[in-house]
């Protein structure tokens, strides 16, 4: 004996049609992509920058799928490690008028997104987390520390009285002396307090000597800001 009438358990069937069907979208996993747009947001995306998009990937014999729209042309990968490497091959070789970024394609079905069915957006915490890889810039590390050595030097032979002149090229430190026998006691006063700047070369004035940051303290610095 039925308890409710057959329009119920119609109505409960329509609904349930209706759950599985936009609940389908969530099998389909976003494919790996990567996403060229123009850096101007006024160039419109044309069939130029998809055949400079084919010639820098036709050299390493990559060609994924292309889709072109108004603003930007997806690239669809078949996973990440393909994904990585097609984005660092036109970030270097496709110039700097565009703008190259990781993305995620979906792939749900024509027809199931044509009826309005969307995979369900999962944050960070569902995907997995979010990976960072940083690059320290080990030549402005080493600036850094000669700048940090320029102001020390400038003080320590200020309080020994020793007169100078100091001039700073990149990494690299020439002091002038109006005598040897300042420079000479420069000399030995930086060796005993400042140890970590060496002499680079000697000049050919006798009068002048070069200073560096010697490899062992450049190595401590790298170690440190990598630790950082």
């Amino acid at each position: 004996m039925r308890r409710y009438g057959i329009s119920k358990y119609l109505f409960i069937l329509i609904v349930l049609s209706f759950g599985i069907i936009y609940a389908l979208p969530n099998l389909y996993s976003p494919d790996p992509a990567v996403q060229i747009s123009y850096s101007s947001s006024s160039q419109e995306i044309d069939t130029n920058l998809v055949k400079r998009i084919n010639t820098t990937l036709g050299k390493d014999a990559l060609l994924p799928k292309i889709e072109q729209f108004d603003d930007y042309v997806l690239l669809r990968l078949g996973s990440l490690e393909e994904q990585l490497r097609v984005k660092s091959i036109l970030s270097k070789n496709l110039g700097n008028d565009v703008i190259v970024a990781l993305n995620l394609a979906p792939s749900v079905p024509q027809w199931l997104s044509g009826l309005g069915g969307k995979a369900m957006s999962l944050g960070l915490d569902l995907r997995g987390g979010v990976y960072f890889l940083l690059e320290v810039d080990m030549d402005a590390v080493v600036s850094m520390a000669m700048d940090r050595y320029y102001n020390e030097l400038r003080t320590l032979l200020r309080e020994n009285k020793i007169r100078y002149k100091i001039d700073k090229d990149d990494n690299l430190l020439t002091l002038e002396f109006k005598n040897v026998e300042l420079r000479n006691e420069a000399k030995k006063v930086i060796k005993k307090d400042l140890p970590d700047l060496v002499i680079a070369e000697d000049t050919e004035q006798e009068l002048e000597f070069v200073l560096e940051i010697s490899s062992s303290a450049q190595s401590v610095a790298k170690s440190s800001a990598l630790k950082q």
